[in-house]
């Protein structure tokens, strides 16, 4: 009697400990915006979407244990991107060594009128080139 009762009580007190294994969303899921054009978009179960000149592109990505962002396209099995990046509030920097170039987007759509001037206001992350090495 004492064993069930010990295995009920075990029971018991881990059934509620089971919804913390949740996995925590990535902080680059969700839509990604090039000044007013929404160009990324990072779904929970590791699919991209990629919107460029009226094209649509589907891939896969994940964060590696280096903390690159990998994204492969399914279209084009060669078209293989690891890149650094940083997302700092509502904004999200990605880093290509091999263009040697960062670029940044918005969690949000921004006026064209306004986005350089946002640009000019943020504080890149070291792995960015800085204008004067370009």
């Amino acid at each position: 009697m004492c064993k069930h009762l010990l295995c009920v009580l075990t029971v018991v007190l881990l059934l509620p400990l089971s919804g913390c294994v949740v996995e925590e969303p990535s902080e680059l899921e969700g839509d990604w915006y090039f000044v007013e054009d929404l160009v990324l978009d990072f779904k929970r179960d590791g699919v991209i979407m990629g919107y460029v000149d009226d094209d649509e592109r589907e891939g896969r990505w994940f964060v590696d244990d280096d903390g690159l962002l990998n994204v492969e396209w399914d279209d084009d099995s060669e078209a293989f991107a690891s890149v650094q990046f940083e997302v700092n509030g509502t904004w999200l920097f990605i880093y290509d060594s091999a263009d040697d170039a960062c670029g940044v987007l918005s969690r949000t759509s921004i006026d064209s009128s306004v986005w350089y001037d946002e640009l000019e206001a943020l504080t890149y992350p070291s792995f960015c080139p800085s204008e004067d090495e370009a």
